[in-house]
């Protein structure tokens, strides 16, 4: 039996009160504080519940209100729309009346958040430090049953990122997403990324899960596939699968990106995502079955396509590039990224004058010496901007050619070196971690 009180003069201040067994504990202080713990040992359970009723009572005659049965503060979906665009006075007005009406520690957050984006000396500590002070309270008993396997970014006081993940010893990831879902942090939750499925090797369960609960108001961008490429994932059989992505249809509609980085045995034939406009596909391997299960597909609002490849089995590149100017011509694609495809330019080069309809085409790992094969393309290619972010040499070739490109300077390539350096170790350091915290588990 647990009962929540808060009252808000002459300052923001909580008291809380549990029974435990023949003992009350009594938790109380001002929001943004741990508080103060004070036990008091009864002789018998009707002297704890007569004491515990007793010290209620007394609270609510001091002013006191019960955050159960506090009026929760509703926004209009057009009010949120402008919250989400991160005013920050916008916001210290929500978190005002979040501090009147039952989210008192919420408030609290949003405003150190606020302090923290008008860059205020020690506001970005002061704001983790109560993060990790008040972490199951923000994000509710779901997530907080399942904290080392949520991770989530937080802005104002909510969560706009959520990663989840599962392992040997732990809940299998559909029920990490419900917990997610559930949460009272993920009110204004946009991105919902899914790492490692665990021991069950694929995602088709959770996406089951995933499209048949209730979503917050603002997700639509879905991410299957965020871990670290590291030395574990080297091969294909190493990777997270799916079998189909038929289970999404029913949530389709709500999706506006969508990422995929897996070992797919098809996309599924004939569905539709009536408001996506990105599309990644990160398969291990494309094969015909996927390009004719995406010929398929309806994605009327789809304006960027994005492949990132292993290895490309069964499948020309004239078949390919057919798959892509069918996107072009419908709905009509103008931005195109072929990342890891040395083929690439090739590639560009079979989309004929289709190619010239495109607005930016990104290559990464595309061979400077092969711009030689989009030359003939010189005129219809004059106006697409061509991105090369990790190679200066590809950018000069294409410059050279008479188009626009852009490239990384050799400082930017230093210091992307540097960043992927620091990275592989916090990988090595997370995986270490997650050996470390398997074995608590299995203890």
């Amino acid at each position: 039996m647990e009962r929540r009180l808060h009252a808000s003069q002459p300052q923001p201040r909580f008291w809380r009160i549990s029974l435990e067994g023949l003992a009350l504990v009594i938790r109380s202080g001002a929001i943004g504080t741990p508080g103060a713990v004070n036990k008091i040992p009864c002789k018998s359970p009707e002297a704890a519940q007569k004491t515990f009723d007793s010290l209620v009572a007394q609270r609510l005659k001091d002013g006191f209100v019960d955050e159960a049965s506090a009026e929760v503060k509703t926004l209009s979906p057009e009010a949120e729309k402008e919250l989400l665009t991160d005013d920050p006075e916008r916001w210290l007005v929500f978190a005002d009346s979040l501090l009147e009406s039952g989210d008192p520690v919420r408030g609290e957050l949003i405003g150190l958040q606020v302090k923290a984006a008008k860059r205020v000396r020690g506001s970005i500590g002061q704001a983790k430090d109560f993060i990790r002070a008040h972490y199951d309270e923000l994000v509710g008993p779901g997530i907080a049953s399942f904290h080392t396997q949520v991770t989530v970014d937080w802005s104002f006081g909510y969560a706009r990122t959520a990663r989840i993940w599962s392992g040997p010893y732990t809940a299998p990831i559909g029920d990490v997403v419900e917990a997610v879902l559930n949460s009272p942090a993920c009110r204004f939750l946009q991105r919902l990324e899914f790492g490692s499925p665990g021991t069950q090797g694929k995602y088709d369960p959770a996406l089951k899960v995933l499209a048949s609960l209730e979503w917050p108001t603002h997700l639509n961008h879905l991410v299957l596939g965020e871990f670290d490429v590291a030395q574990s994932f080297k091969t294909e059989n190493a990777w997270p699968r799916i079998d189909s992505l038929f289970a999404l249809q029913p949530v389709a509609s709500r999706l506006e990106t969508l990422e995929v980085r897996a070992a797919l045995n098809t996309l599924g034939k004939g569905l539709t995502f009536p408001s996506l406009k990105r599309l990644v596909l990160k398969p291990w391997r494309l094969d015909s079955r996927l390009l004719t299960d995406l010929q398929s597909w309806e994605t009327p609002k789809l304006r960027e396509l994005s492949f990132t490849l292993e290895a490309l089995v069964g499948v020309t590149l004239d078949s390919w590039a057919a798959t892509i100017r069918r996107f072009i011509s419908h709905p009509g694609i103008t931005h195109l990224e072929l990342r890891r495809i040395r083929e690439g330019l090739q590639l560009l080069s079979l989309l004929g004058d289709a190619g010239g309809k495109l607005q930016r085409v990104e290559l990464i790992d595309a061979p400077a010496a092969e711009v030689v094969n989009v030359s003939h393309l010189r005129k219809t290619l004059e106006a697409v901007q061509f991105e090369a972010p990790e190679s200066a040499a590809l950018a000069k070739a294409l410059t050279a050619l008479g188009l626009k490109a852009n490239g990384p300077s050799e400082e930017t390539l230093a210091k992307k070196k540097k960043v992927a350096a620091t990275r592989a170790e916090r990988a090595a350091r997370r995986a270490r971690d997650d050996d470390d915290r398997y074995e608590e588990i299995a203890e």
